[in-house]
This record gives C-alpha cells, sequence and structure tokens, in this order.
C-alpha cells in the first residue's frame, strides 16, 4: 500500500452530487447559485461605516472600511495614491511607483494597527 505522507489529497464528491451546509444539491450551477446568494444576502444586511483615512506621505493613502454584518464585523482596506489632474483637480490613483512604495507599506501597516486596536476594543 502506498504511503500518503508528503502527498496531498483532495477529496471530491461525486459531480452529480455537491455538499453544501444546507445539505445535498443537484449540480454544481445550483451550489454555486446558493453561495452566490448567501454571499449576496450577507453583503445586503452589512452596515458599512465611512471610512478611516490614514495618510503617510507623498499622497499615498489607506481607507479601512468598516462592515457590520448579522454575524460579525470585518474589515477592508484601500490604497489609493493622491495626484492633480492637468485642471488642478485632485484625482486617486490605484497604482503606485518605486518611490511610492515603501509609503504604500507604511500605510498598510498602520491600518494593519488600527484594525487590531479596533479588534481588541471590540473584544473587551
Amino acid at each position: 500500500m502506498a504511503s500518503l505522507l508528503g502527498r496531498r489529497v483532495v477529496f471530491r464528491p461525486p459531480a452529480s452530487q455537491t455538499f453544501l451546509l444546507k445539505g445535498f444539491v443537484d449540480s454544481a450551477e445550483e451550489a454555486n447559485e446558493q453561495r452566490n446568494l448567501s454571499k449576496k444576502e450577507e453583503l445586503k444586511t452589512a452596515k458599512q461605516e465611512a471610512p478611516y483615512t490614514i495618510s503617510v506621505g507623498r499622497g499615498i493613502k489607506a481607507k479601512v472600511w468598516t462592515n457590520n454584518g448579522s454575524k460579525s464585523t470585518w474589515y477592508n482596506v484601500t490604497f489609493a495614491r493622491s495626484y492633480r489632474d492637468e485642471n488642478g483637480n485632485y484625482q486617486d490613483a490605484d497604482s503606485f511607483g518605486r518611490d511610492d512604495l515603501l509609503y504604500l507599506a507604511r500605510a498598510a501597516e498602520k491600518a494593519f494597527d488600527f484594525i487590531n486596536s479596533k479588534l481588541q476594543a471590540d473584544e473587551e
């Protein structure tokens, strides 16, 4: 008998039956529909608060979004680089140059610290 140590073993149910938390369904398409519906329901009931903005220099900023769902609270972070267009209006870009990367890392670190402080406050 061949040893399974060090080998990756993947269990795949028969194509005719896919198991979800709600039970068995007849097809993979039906399973995907159920997954998508449950995700959409969670997102619909989630209340998204205004973002907390972290600015670190060179126009680099992180926005921490708090999402309060029916079951839990989670956080998402978006990053942007502000610049002025030819008309002098501020715009945001989601691409970063080499000189921006250390500022981007600092923004990510501050966002991480902010989220951890919020999670610790929620536990208390």
